[in-house]
């Protein structure tokens, strides 16, 4: 596929400017990438989840920048199917609508009458240097006193602003996933409508497609893991392709070369093996849950296991055969040391910085 070529051929470059670039921007827009949720009649492609997961990976596979701030951008542009259509026709353009955002509830609300009056700071909104909108979580405050949820917990709303009411900071300076442009953002005193607030619930779904119906917390899981494998895919072409030129090359005598051959073959069969495994439930599960829009959650809790396995084999096959990859891995700018610094990057995310526990 030629424009994925070209994705990766720019992929360096985008890295350095640290954002992704007009000319990848426009094969996003070309495919409608950024609305792989919606269905057809609104504008999107209509993907299932299990359609989606394989994109991701294969998008992820031809670099990770790339792969990335196409599935953090579609989430969020899944929240517009719980948006009202008023407000989803305000927000929704076309091709290029791109939303941008956080998880955290770093912001306050405070309810006035049918506004809120919105202060806040968020970190990491991926893709703010394109987005057409931004999404972020807030704690409401009432009467002078913080709203409580029906656990007594404070009460979280998420909001939907426009890009002239939000100011962007361009902080975002990890080691990897540079092209990503997960700057920071705030909003100070703005005052905006009531129904810029919605909520993430099957009960508040506005669009009927199942994947709208799907609990969010393991789709955003799934989604996210799977640009792991993607990244762990390119490193094992990458790998096998640097190990291969040595081996003809004739660097490694018998026994190294017997040990070159062999540890990237059990690392291969071991990721293979979580992958196919992730793939093969998720289409079961989903088909299970399609006839009434709804998965139990035994089948969501291993769903949610299998994507953290997911994410462990992938970071564990690069760490374990980065070293035979040699200053070739660890010199700034190479394709291998790009794939290193962006899965490691990612592998802070707070999904899967800790062990997974129901």
């Amino acid at each position: 596929m030629d424009s994925l070529k070209t994705i990766r051929s720019l992929s360096a470059e985008a890295t350095i400017v640290g954002q992704l670039l007009p000319e990848q921007l426009q094969i996003i827009y070309d495919n409608n990438w950024f609305n792989i949720y919606l269905p057809e009649d609104a504008g999107g492609l209509g993907l299932s989840l299990p359609e989606a997961a394989l994109l991701m990976e294969q998008l992820s596979a031809v670099d990770g920048s790339f792969g990335w701030t196409v599935t953090l951008c579609s989430g969020a542009n899944w929240f517009l199917g719980f948006l009202p259509q008023s407000l989803r026709k305000e927000f929704f353009h076309d091709a290029t609508t791109c939303l941008a955002g956080s998880g955290a509830a770093d912001g306050m609300a405070i309810e006035t009458g049918e506004h809120y009056i919105i202060n806040g700071h968020w970190k990491y909104a991926t893709g703010a240097s394109h987005a057409t909108a931004f999404t972020a979580n807030c704690i409401i405050q009432r009467n002078g006193l913080i709203a409580k949820d029906d656990s007594g917990k404070p009460l979280i709303r998420a909001f939907i602003f426009k890009p002239d009411e939000i100011t962007i900071y361009p902080d975002w300076c990890g080691m990897g996933m540079k092209a990503t442009a997960s700057h920071s953002f705030s909003i100070t005193n703005r005052t905006i409508p009531k129904d810029r607030c919605f909520q993430i619930t099957p009960h508040h779904v506005r669009l009927s497609a199942p994947v709208f119906y799907f609990p969010f917390l393991p789709f955003a899981e799934i989604t996210l893991a799977v640009n792991f494998s993607g990244m762990a895919k390119h490193w094992l072409q990458c790998c096998h392709s640097f190990l291969s030129s040595k081996i003809n090359a004739g660097s490694y005598d018998q026994d190294q070369k017997q040990y070159i051959t062999g540890l990237p073959k059990a690392f291969t069969k071991a990721f293979d093996e979580k992958r196919n495994t992730f793939f093969k439930v998720l289409s079961e599960i989903w088909a299970i849950g399609l006839p009434s829009f709804k998965w139990v959650e035994p089948d969501l809790t291993m769903l949610r296991k299998l994507s953290h396995d997911l994410v462990k084999v992938s970071l564990h096959t690069v760490q374990q055969l980065y070293p035979l990859c040699g200053l070739e891995a660890a010199t700034t700018g190479t394709e291998l040391n790009r794939i290193w610094l962006d899965i490691h990057t990612a592998g802070q995310h707070s999904l899967f910085r800790y062990p997974y526990a129901n």
